[in-house]
């Protein structure tokens, strides 16, 4: 017999239900006008925090094997520090070895702190982070614990991933973003969108959207 599911969230978990679940009849229930969500989140303490749509590395388990399962390994893409290329004042700057040739002398000094620091991270860091890293936006964490001279560059590979203006969000969201991107990581080719249409066009589930869902009433009986 078909079981209908109904499955709330139309982002990634939500559609992968749907996909895992895909031999039932199944409706996701989205409260925005499109399906979205994010890839990647990193648990602190009580509390999970969204690190972003692109990037995930080879610990994402339940997320790497659903991109086997989908045959997807072909479309994966390594992502790698040394491989960006910001712009400023007219400069291009590659990051190679972490420290491009076209840096100024102070800024390779400040960028050497930085490193050390992050590189000083360890677990307990993520599960008690210090207060003022928590509350403090990113920016002005930066300016007084590392510099002024390289925070226009840090800002930027942040803003780059994120989507967000680094004064906006907290430092410690903005270095566990720097810390992420330290490691070996990936993203899928055509990002988060491509998935998800990979996903949709395999399950294929009636989508509500726009809809605010403010109370459930189950009816009938059986397991």
């Amino acid at each position: 017999m078909e079981r209908k599911n109904y499955i709330i969230g139309g982002g990634l978990s939500g559609l992968s239900s749907s996909y895992f679940l895909r031999k039932d009849k199944n409706t996701i229930i989205e409260k925005q006008e499109r399906l979205n969500g994010r890839i990647r989140s990193l648990s602190v303490g009580d509390n999970v925090i969204e690190i972003g749509a692109q990037f995930f590395s080879e610990g994402d388990l339940n997320l790497y094997s659903l991109i086997q399962d989908l045959n997807l390994e072909n479309d994966l893409r390594k992502a790698s520090l040394p491989n960006i290329s910001i712009h400023h004042e007219g400069r291009s700057l590659k990051l190679k070895d972490r420290l491009s040739k076209e840096l100024e002398d102070d800024e390779k000094t400040e960028l050497k702190r930085f490193y050390s620091f992050i590189e000083k991270l360890d677990e307990d860091f993520f599960q008690n982070p210090p207060e003022n890293i928590l509350f403090e936006n990113f920016d002005n964490w930066y300016r007084e614990n590392i510099g002024k001279k390289t925070v226009w560059f840090i800002s930027s590979l942040v803003r780059a991933i994120t989507f967000s203006t680094p004064k906006e969000i907290s430092a410690f969201f903005g270095l566990v973003v720097c810390i992420t991107f330290f490691e070996p990581c990936y993203s899928i080719q055509g990002g988060l969108g491509y998935l998800n249409k990979r996903l949709l066009s395999s399950s294929r589930p009636k989508i509500i959207k726009n809809t605010k869902i403010t109370g459930l009433t189950l009816k009938g009986g059986g397991n």
